[in-house]
């Protein structure tokens, strides 16, 4: 190659490379490479937030030390208004006892009976109060309050109780036997249960109890323990194929069980009109 040739393929060599993308021309400082941006996450401080305190509903039930039974019982359900609340006591009880029963009607709550009459004497010892009711009062949640004093004049101890029962007329529809107009109804004992359990019968109606099983029975008023919402229902021990007969001739509705059988579901309720 000539010396003239030489020349041109130098030259051509300088022009090639001064063109090649990333090559760094003669007498330039290549750019500096750049790091990737590193994004560092912001811790936030651990602020714990105490919930408010949850507010503490009022009891629905406060028994009293020598509160023994009552009917209605708590949370019982009524299809009519009761003729009267009774409560039982193990302990005599002073003048100034009193029960007081309210009635929750249209967002309203209205006195349905006060009672301040001396507390009786029960059967089997200790005291009862009672207080009558109006039917007018009808459908709704019903509270009781109580005031037990012992007995012992104005500074004895006082202890105040509660509870709660409904009546709900609905129940009639069906959950209650309509057994009106008849002079005579019959009600069986079995597998421990009464057969027809709730029933709708004419003031003036006889029933007839009768034990249908080997196991023996009994028809006794509520409460369970106290049995004294209607002292005169009390059948007594029935054995296989005995009955009992009780003819009511007052209006109103009256729960009954069997004692031996109570906490096994053995309950009825029979309802005059």
């Amino acid at each position: 190659m000539n010396t003239k040739m030489k020349q041109i393929f130098i030259i051509l060599s300088i022009i090639l490379i001064g063109l090649t993308p990333g090559c760094a021309r003669q007498g330039e400082t290549p750019a500096p490479t750049v790091a990737p941006t590193t994004t560092v996450p912001v811790t936030k401080p651990d602020v714990t937030t105490t919930p408010p305190p949850t507010p503490v509903a009022e009891p629905e039930e406060v028994k009293t030390s020598n509160f023994v039974d009552s009917v209605p019982s708590h949370k019982e359900v009524f299809a009519t208004v009761p003729e009267e609340v009774i409560i039982n006591f193990d302990n005599v009880l002073g003048d100034t006892s009193k029960v007081t029963v309210y009635h929750e009607m249209d967002g309203k709550t209205h006195i349905a009976s006060i009672e301040t009459r001396p507390p009786e004497t029960r059967m089997t010892g200790g005291s009862l109060m009672r207080t009558k009711l109006d039917p007018q009062y009808g459908d709704g949640k019903y509270t009781v309050k109580y005031r037990a004093c012992q007995a012992g004049g104005a500074g004895s101890t006082c202890m105040d109780g509660r509870y709660s029962f409904t009546v709900d007329s609905s129940t009639l529809n069906n959950n209650y036997a309509d057994m009106t107009k008849k002079a005579y109804i019959e009600i069986k004992m079995a597998g421990n249960r009464f057969n027809p359990q709730n029933v709708i019968i004419s003031r003036g109606t006889r029933v007839r109890w009768t034990n249908e099983e080997g196991t023996r029975h009994t028809v006794v008023s509520n409460p369970f323990k106290s049995q004294n919402y209607v002292l005169s229902l009390n059948s007594g021990l029935l054995s296989k194929y005995n009955n009992y007969e009780y003819t009511f001739t007052k209006t109103g509705e009256f729960p009954y069980h069997c004692s031996l059988h109570y906490s096994d579901g053995m309950v009825g309720r029979i309802l005059v009109k």
